[in-house]
């Protein structure tokens, strides 16, 4: 029997990466990054490296044409953070990390929600920032904290839309993940890889279903208030 196929958008971090390694015992993978397999972590035979930039049009298209079939899930690991105060932020740079983290978040539903609906079930995984259900000042990290708040909100609107198709969508809200800039000046523990991998395998396993809408914190109460 074949695996389900599975679609990594931005594979090359720290979190895409994680993904992978959970993700391969159930899945075939097909990992994407701007560059291709260039910065992709080792693939096993059965794996496709894929460039896809997910801003771009015509990236989408490419990399759709190059699928074997349709995914039954797709996991989003895409968003450049700024660490910066807000009143040093220009326009360019602040449209750019809300881009990176929120409209690539839609750009990737808006192509993949049809290959995923051709599935009885199917999912999507997206990452965000962790603990922030109420809206709060942020000046360090505005348009990072922004975006990430705005996904929060797609990943329900999502999930709400979806229900009747067997589509769930959720959202790993993370702390400091090794490798990745720390989103505050807040000393933190990082995120230990195990239990991000132990999370993606919780929203992507047998219970996504039932749990579609779920934003779950992962970051040992590191921003509770």
């Amino acid at each position: 029997m074949k695996k389900p196929l599975a679609l990594i958008v931005g594979a090359a971090g720290p979190v895409g990466r994680a993904a992978m390694e959970e993700l391969r015992k159930e899945y075939r993978l097909v990992a994407t990054s701007r560059s291709g397999a260039k910065g992709l972590p080792t693939l096993c035979s059965q794996d496709i490296a894929l460039p896809l930039d997910a801003l771009n049009e015509a990236s989408w298209h490419q990399a759709i044409e190059q699928l074997p079939r349709a995914p039954q899930l797709v996991v989003h690991c895409v968003g450049d953070f700024l660490l910066e105060p807000i009143d040093q932020v220009t326009p360019d740079r602040f449209d750019a990390v809300v881009e990176s983290n929120l409209s690539s978040a839609f750009r990737t539903y808006y192509h993949m929600a049809p290959l995923l609906r051709q599935s009885t079930r199917s999912g999507l995984l997206y990452f965000g920032l962790a603990h922030g259900q109420a809206v709060q000042s942020e000046p360090r990290i505005s348009a990072y904290y922004a975006a990430k708040q705005g996904l929060k909100s797609l990943v329900k609107s999502i999930a709400t839309q979806e229900a009747p198709n067997g589509m769930s969508c959720h959202l790993i809200a993370l702390g400091f993940v090794a490798g990745s800039p720390q989103p505050t000046t807040t000393p933190q523990a990082p995120v230990p890889v195990e239990q991000l991998r132990a999370a993606i395998g919780h929203l992507t396993g047998p219970l996504a279903q039932q749990l579609s809408g779920t934003i779950l914190d992962l970051s040992g109460g590191w921003r509770l208030r």
